[in-house]
């Protein structure tokens, strides 16, 4: 694997666990399965089986934007629409737990039920063809906090 180009390619890709393979954002230090520290992510994820695909008939998934400890949040657009939305997919391995599939559904729920322009706007939710919750929500551009500190320093 070839190493990243520039900061903003390692940010785009994030981290990936040595031990068990799973990708995270830029933000995440260790990994929650099983505590090894993570490195930079220099490899594509070209395996990913979302990637390309029409979900529901309405969300042409584009591109991964990034992941965390229960999701990986993708760039998708409403094909009727012709509008950007992001969407959050639970974990496959997260899924699996029934629980955790409807605890995820239902804060999906909660938080579309809310109005508040510090809140993300939550559109609609479904499930992947492999039966994995997902939710649509507005795509936000601009820089993560962690990015802004990392750049500019402390905020006042």
């Amino acid at each position: 694997m070839a190493a990243p180009d520039t900061l903003r390619d390692v940010e785009l890709r994030g981290k990936r666990c040595a031990e068990c393979g799973v990708h995270f954002g830029v933000d995440a230090a260790f990994c929650p399965f099983d505590g090894v520290p993570l490195s930079p992510d220099t490899g594509a994820r070209k395996d990913d089986p979302l990637l390309g695909i029409c979900l529901d008939g309405r969300y042409e998934v584009r591109q991964c934007i990034g992941e965390g400890g229960m999701g990986t949040v993708y760039e998708v657009r409403h094909v009727k629409l012709n509008r950007l939305f992001a969407m959050k997919v639970l974990r496959r391995e997260l899924a699996e737990d029934p629980d955790l599939a409807r605890r995820f559904v239902n804060e999906a729920r909660t938080t579309a039920a809310i109005k508040h322009p510090a809140i993300v706007a939550i559109t609609d939710f479904g499930e992947t063809p492999g039966r994995i919750p997902y939710y649509v929500m507005e795509l936000l551009g601009g820089r993560t906090l962690a990015s802004r500190i990392r750049t500019d320093g402390p905020i006042p």
